[in-house]
C-alpha cells in the first residue's frame, strides 16, 4: 500500500473518531467513564460486578445527581459503550498512524517522516486534552469545559488536515491549477476561517448555545440580541459569532466562485449545504441527525479547500 493511501486512511479514521466524539457529546455519554486508563481501558466492564462497580462511580460525579439520576444499569451500558467506543477510536487512530514507522520505514521520506512524527504528537496531545475535557465535568461542574473541548476539537481538526493534505496525489494528467496570487489568498482566509469557525461550533456545543435563540435569520426580533456581551462564555455571543462568520464564508465562497469556478465552483456548494444544515439544525432546536450531518459537512466543506489548495 502506498504511504499516502495510508495518510487518507488515517484521516478518514480521525474523521470517524470526530463523529463518534460528537455523538458522544449529544447523548451525553462522554462523562460516563470516570477514569483515564490507557492499558486496562481497552477492555469494557465484562460482569455484572465490574458494570456495578463502573456505574457506582458515575453515580458519584454531578452529572449524574443533575441530569441522569434516574438512569438504570442497563441505560448506564448504552452511554457507557459510547464513549468506550469513542475511546477505542483513539487508540485505533494512534496505533494506525505510527504503524508506517514499523511496516514503510524503509520507504518512507524525510517529508512522510516529519508527518508520521507531528501525526503521532498530535494524536497523543489530542488523547490528554481528551482526559482533560473529561476531568472538567467530573467535579464540580455538570458540563465539561467548552474550553478544553475547542481545544481536543482543534487537535483533531489539524491532524486531520495534515493526513488530509499529505495523503493526497494527483496523476500525471490531472495538471495544476493556474497560481494567481488573489485567489491564493481568497483560499487561505477560507481555510483559517473556516478553522475558526468550525472551533466557535465547538463552543457552540460546549455552552449550549444551539438551544437559544432558535429562529432565522434574526436571533429573535433583532439581528444583534440587545442582552448580548463579548464574552467567550455568553451563549448569544457565540452563537450570534458563529452566525456572523457563516456569512463571511459564504460570501468569500461567492466571490471566489464568480472569480474562479474550477477553484471555488465546488468548495461553494460545499458552504451552501453546510449553511442550510446549520440553519436547519437551529430551527429544529438542536435535532441529533442534522447536528450529527452539520458536524460532518464541516470536515467536507474542509477537504474541499484543502484539496483545492494543493491544486493550486
Amino acid at each position: 500500500m502506498q504511504i499516502n493511501k495510508w495518510f487518507l486512511f488515517c484521516a478518514f479514521l480521525v474523521l470517524t473518531m470526530v463523529l463518534v466524539g460528537g455523538f458522544t457529546r449529544l447523548t451525553q455519554a462522554g462523562l460516563s467513564i470516570t477514569e483515564w486508563n490507557i492499558i486496562t481501558g481497552v477492555f469494557p466492564p465484562f460482569t455484572y460486578d465490574e458494570w456495578l462497580k463502573e456505574f457506582t462511580k458515575y453515580m458519584a460525579i454531578p452529572e449524574y445527581k443533575a441530569i441522569h439520576a434516574d438512569i438504570t444499569l442497563e441505560l448506564f451500558r448504552k452511554i457507557y459503550y459510547t464513549e468506550y467506543f469513542h475511546r477505542l477510536l483513539g487508540r485505533i487512530v494512534g496505533f494506525c498512524i505510527l504503524l508506517p514507522l514499523a511496516l514503510f520505514y524503509k520507504k518512507l521520506d524525510n517529508k512522510q517522516f516529519k508527518v508520521v512524527i507531528i501525526s503521532s504528537i498530535l494524536v497523543s496531545m489530542q488523547g490528554i486534552m481528551g482526559w482533560l475535557m473529561v476531568k472538567s465535568g467530573l467535579n464540580n461542574n455538570i458540563y465539561i469545559s467548552h474550553y478544553r473541548l475547542a481545544a481536543h476539537l482543534s487537535l483533531a481538526i489539524i491532524l486531520f488536515g495534515i493526513l488530509f493534505y499529505n495523503g493526497i496525489s494527483f496523476s500525471k494528467n490531472s495538471g495544476q491549477l493556474q497560481q494567481n496570487k488573489l485567489n491564493r489568498c481568497i483560499l487561505i482566509a477560507m481555510i483559517i476561517l473556516l478553522f475558526t469557525q468550525m472551533i466557535i461550533g465547538a463552543f457552540v456545543a460546549g455552552l449550549h448555545a444551539g438551544y437559544i435563540y432558535n429562529t432565522f435569520p434574526l436571533m429573535g426580533n433583532s439581528f444583534v440580541p440587545d442582552e448580548i456581551t463579548i464574552s467567550l462564555s455568553d451563549q448569544v455571543f457565540i452563537q450570534f459569532i458563529h452566525r456572523i462568520f457563516a456569512y463571511i464564508l459564504f460570501l468569500l465562497g461567492l466571490i471566489g466562485c464568480y472569480r474562479d469556478k474550477k477553484i471555488f465552483g465546488n468548495i461553494f456548494i460545499c458552504l451552501c449545504g453546510q449553511l442550510s444544515l446549520g440553519i436547519l439544525t437551529l430551527i429544529s432546536i438542536v435535532d441529533m441527525s442534522l447536528a450529527m450531518m452539520h458536524q460532518l459537512f464541516a470536515f467536507i466543506v474542509l477537504t474541499s479547500m484543502i484539496y483545492a489548495y494543493k491544486r493550486l
